[in-house]
Parts: C-alpha cells; structure tokens; sequence
C-alpha cells in the first residue's frame, strides 16, 4: 500500500514509503494429515509421490485433483479464510465507530468550552461598573455573589483549557494508530490504483488471497490478482512443488473451487 501524502507525491526529493501487508495462507490439506499423527504423515508423503510422478510423467491433469502436491486448502483452511474475510468487515466497522467516537468527544469538549466562553463574558459585562451603577442597581449581596460566579467560571475556563489540552495530546496518538488501522482494512476491502495484491504460484497461497479479499475483488471486478513465483516457500515437500509457471494461468484445484456463499 502506498502510505505517502499528496506534498510528498509532489515532492521529488521525499522518500517513497510503502507498506507491506502479509496473510499467511490457511490450513492445507497436507497440514491437515500431519496433525492426524506419523501414520496420517507418511501416508500423505507417499500420496505426494505418487501425485508427483503421476502429473509430472503421464498424466498432467491430474494436478487438479492433488491433495498432497501443491497441497490446496483443507476444508479447515477455506473455513479459516471465511472467517478472516468476515474479520476485515467487522474490523473495518469498529475503526470506524472508534474514530467516531472519538470525534464526538473532541466536539462536546469545544462545545463546552464555548458555553463557558461565553458565559464568562456575559458575567464580566454584567460587572462593568458602568452596568452596576447606571443599569443593574445591584445589591451589595448580588453583587457579590456575580463576583463569586466571576471567580467560579474564571477557574473553570482555566480547568477546560487544561483537560482539552491533556485530552487531545491523550487521543492524538490513539486517533492516529485507529486511522492507521483503518488504512489497512480499507486497502484489504477497497480496490485501489495504490495497492496490489500478490501470491505465490502454489494454490493454498491463491486460493487464501481470493477468499480472504474476495470483497475487494469484488469491489473491481478488473483487478487481477498477480502470482509471482518468487513469493513460493522454500521447502523440499511436495506441498511446496508446484507445476505452475507466473505465465500461464493457475490449474485449479478441484478440492477449492471458489464461489461465493
């Protein structure tokens, strides 16, 4: 996501700072088969074997029905994807109610600071002494007691001046992190020029990338989603292997087929 303002656009000289959002793809069937104990494990190295040299030698389209070589989410792993999907929106939501908040709390303080603001000069007029004498004709009590309000809203004015500095240098740093936040969730729901979403060649990795952003690929249906070979895992299973090329358009896997609902 580029993070840089309209001035440092326009400025040739400012530094170009780009933030890197990273989502770790979800539960693959091969995860799955390890976590079901040694003899689950290496029944699924010899599956991965026999898929290998099944789709590498003699039969290339069978690597859309692997399970353990380029491993595709497990039914785990499309479930964790969903939930991260619903995660961003409701996220976004509650960035969005705390930024609110917090705004509403920065206009009650200056609204109460202008109603004493302005009380305070309606109760100085009142003691000019052209008022008291000419005008009011006040009692020596009344009089007084305008003096003690004076006093009153005098430290009061003095007491908001200091609760509104403390209170803005307290949610200055916690507006700027919620709006920091709320960058991120909106680059996750929202297509944008600025940001690019990359994967891996191997399907868990793109399969996660669809499922997870599917709002904001859906927000543009031209954005593409671009897979990069470099981005694959170093790893010597045959989970890690994939036969696809960053040129030619992914074999899907048959486990994951992707739609909506």
């Amino acid at each position: 996501v580029n993070v840089t303002t309209e001035e440092e656009k326009a400025d040739d000289t400012a530094i170009v700072t780009k933030r890197i959002i990273f989502i770790r793809h979800g539960n693959s069937i091969w995860n799955k088969m390890k976590q079901q104990g040694t003899a689950a494990k290496i029944s699924a190295m010899a599956t991965g074997v026999y898929e290998f040299a099944k789709s590498s030698y003699y039969d290339t389209a069978s690597h859309t029905s692997s399970t353990v070589m380029d491993a595709p989410l497990s039914d785990i792993g499309i479930k964790q994807s969903k939930e991260m999907n619903t995660f961003f929106q409701t996220r976004y939501s509650e960035l969005q109610s705390q930024l609110q908040t917090i705004e509403n709390y920065s206009q009650s303080h200056e609204q109460c600071n202008t109603f004493l603001m302005e009380s305070s000069k309606i109760i100085d007029n009142l003691l000019l002494p052209i008022n008291i004498t000419s005008t009011l004709n006040l009692s020596a009590e009344m009089s007084g007691d305008l003096h003690r309000v004076q006093k009153h809203l005098s430290s009061a004015k003095s007491e908001m001046t200091t609760s509104m500095h403390a209170f803005n240098c307290k949610i200055s740093a916690e507006k700027k992190e919620l709006q920091h936040l709320r960058c991120i969730m909106s680059a996750l729901l929202q297509s944008s020029n600025e940001c690019r979403v990359v994967c891996s060649n191997l399907r868990r990795a793109i399969s996660t990338a669809i499922i997870c952003l599917w709002h904001r690929f859906e927000s543009n249906k031209d954005e593409h989603l671009c897979i990069l070979s470099c981005l694959q895992e170093l790893g010597y299973g045959l989970d890690s292997i994939s036969h696809q090329d960053t040129n030619t358009v992914a074999k899907e896997s048959s486990l994951n087929t992707i739609r909506k609902g």
